[in-house]
Formats: structure tokens, C-alpha cells, sequence
């Protein structure tokens, strides 16, 4: 039958358009129902031709056609999303190989993937072209973000765009890299990777993992330049702990001191020495600010001798029966006349 009012052909023959409109169904709950809902008073009907019930066949058949091959399609793509949804369980092993093949590591987006490196290697710095801290958003970081801790680095997809890749690359305490293509494979037949256990294959990696390390973070070298300046001061302070309790324990050597030199041949400044000793030191008094020079003179040759300070006097652990003592470019030649 068709419905007058919006032109809509409903019924699967005439013989059932025949049948409703013979057993009233026409406006009634059960009745055919038209573009508008069920038909009723308000709608105008009448028996379809053979002409419209032949196109009405026709069209339901060309319009089940088009639903299969939509339900179809659907499927597929239902049954696709189902399949990348589904990640690797298992840990997956690779070998790294120097001047190899680049392997290739798929991720996917609400996963994580998580790469462990030989159980002797630390990472110290993970660099790459969309990667940075997972914790900060695409806008500020990329598509991919990277946290390395030890050996292992984890990767999280930030990005809302399926299939994007970059290349991520480690640095090892080592001397040792390792490069990897990382792919994003939510819209791929390919499982993402929840575990990936990397080996390496380079001999000569291999003997770098167990040498010394080579490489330092900017932290360390500067926690290591803190240490030894540390160090350095501490040293001082012992060495000049260690010479004032030498030159006290001089001091304390001395007996009946016999200032028994004379000064002469001065050059310079005259920073009025005065030089004592007590038959095993001897005891030199300066007034300057400057550190001097303490030289023996034997046989006409100058030999540097070494002097502690301590109480304002200069000790020398012998006895010098003729010295020259200098202070910049002055200096003035001592000897002993008893």
C-alpha cells in the first residue's frame, strides 16, 4: 500500500497491503506504519500498484545490499581495533648489533613500553625527536615521552594522532648507544610491546659494560669538582696544622738559644732579621708580610732549605752557620760568629 500523505510504500506485497487493509490494522497499534509513525486518520492510503511494488522490491533488495557491505565494513574495522587493543604480554628479546639494523620498538596509545637494557649498562641521558618527561603534555614535550632510571626506560605515546614514530637514543654510563625506531601502532595489526629485554651482540660493548665507567653526567663532574676542591681545602688546613705542630715541638727543642749571627750584604729592603739557635735549630725572626726564602751556603753554592712558622719565627730543623734568606727581590746573607 502507499501512504498518500508522505508517499512512503510499506508492506512486503499486495497481497499483504490487501490483507491489512482488509482486517482494519490501517491507523490501529499493529498497523503498517509509515515516515510519519503508524498510519491513521490522519494519513491517506491506498493499494500500491504493480509498478510500485516492483520498484519497492527492488530497492529494499539494492538497500539490504548496502547495509551488509556497511555491517561488513564495520566489522573489520571493529574487529581491528579489537586486535591492536591487545599487547604483547610476553617480553620480547632483541639483539642490538653496532652499524645493525635499526630495530624497531611499537608502542600504543594507554600503554606504556618498558626497555631494559643489558643488566650492566646505566643510562645516563635518553634524547630523541618527540621525546622528553612523560609527565608534561604534548604541547610542551612531543608525541612520545621518555623516563630512564638505571638500565631500563620507559616510553608512553602522548600524542591523540594514531601511527606517529620517532627515534629514541640512550646514552650509557659506558661509552655505549643504543638507537631504536619507536612506533605507535593502535591503528596497525602489530601488538605493542609492554616489555622489550634489549641484548647486545658488539663484542666490543660487551668489554665496555664491565670497564670503568667513560662517560659522567654534568651532575656528577660538577658534584666531583665540589669533592676535590673539598679535598684540596682540607689538605691545606692538615698541612698547616702539621707545620705550626712541627715548629711548636722546635720550639719546644730549643735551649740556651745563642743569637751569635751577624747580617750582611743586604740587597733591597731591610726587613731587620735577627737569627738564633741552640746547637740543633735555628731560629729566624722577619718583619714582613711576605713569606722569605731560607738558601744554606756551602762551599759558595745556595741549597733551599726548607722552614716552619710558628710564633712569629721561622724554623729551620739544623743548624746554618751561613744562609741567605730573600724576600722578593731583596735579600740580605747571615752567618754565625761564635
Amino acid at each position: 500500500m502507499l501512504c498518500l500523505t508522505c508517499g512512503y510504500n510499506f508492506g512486503s506485497a499486495q497481497e499483504s497491503d490487501d490483507k491489512e487493509a482488509s482486517e482494519g490494522k490501517v491507523g490501529s497499534p499493529d498497523g503498517p506504519k509509515c515516515g510519519f509513525g503508524t498510519v491513521g486518520a490522519h494519513h491517506q492510503i491506498r493499494k500500491s500498484t504493480a509498478a510500485e511494488v516492483e520498484l519497492r522490491t527492488t530497492t529494499h533488495r539494492d538497500f539490504a545490499r548496502v547495509c551488509k557491505s556497511k555491517k561488513a565494513l564495520t566489522g573489520l574495522l571493529l574487529a581491528g581495533a579489537l586486535f591492536a587493543a591487545e599487547p604483547n604480554t610476553k617480553p620480547r628479546p632483541i639483539t642490538y648489533q653496532d652499524g645493525g639494523e635499526i630495530q624497531t620498538v611499537y608502542t600504543s596509545a594507554g600503554f606504556t613500553t618498558e626497555l631494559r637494557l643489558p643488566k650492566n649498562e646505566e643510562i645516563i641521558f635518553a634524547t630523541g625527536a618527540q621525546v622528553c618527561d612523560p609527565t608534561k603534555t604534548q604541547e610542551a614535550c612531543g608525541y612520545f615521552g621518555a623516563i630512564f632510571n638505571g638500565r631500563t626506560v620507559v616510553v608512553k605515546y602522548l600524542g591523540s594522532e594514531p601511527g606517529k614514530r620517532t627515534d629514541l637514543r640512550l646514552l650509557c654510563r659506558s661509552g655505549n648507544e643504543y638507537t631504536f625506531l619507536i612506533q605507535e601502532v593502535s591503528r596497525k595489526a602489530t601488538p605493542a610491546d609492554l616489555i622489550v629485554l634489549v641484548s647486545n651482540g658488539t663484542p666490543e660493548a660487551q668489554a665496555a659494560m664491565v670497564a670503568p665507567p667513560k662517560l659522567y653526567t654534568a651532575d656528577e663532574v660538577d658534584a666531583l669538582k665540589r669533592d676535590a676542591d673539598n679535598l684540596r681545602a682540607t689538605l691545606a688546613k692538615e698541612q698547616e696544622r702539621s707545620r705550626a705542630e712541627i715548629s711548636k715541638a722546635a720550639m719546644g727543642e730549643f735551649g740556651k738559644l745563642k743569637c751569635d749571627y751577624e747580617f750582611f750584604d743586604r740587597k733591597g729592603e731591610d726587613f731587620k732579621p735577627s737569627a738564633c739557635t741552640d746547637g740543633k735549630f735555628t731560629r729566624v725572626e722577619v718583619h714582613s708580610s711576605e713569606v722569605p726564602s731560607f738558601f744554606e751556603v756551602k762551599e759558595g753554592k745556595l741549597s733551599l732549605v726548607q722552614a716552619t712558622f710558628a710564633d712569629g719565627h721561622y724554623v729551620i730543623p739544623k743548624v746554618l752557620d751561613q744562609a741567605e734568606l730573600s724576600i722578593g727581590k731583596s735579600r740580605i746573607k747571615f752567618r754565625r760568629i761564635g
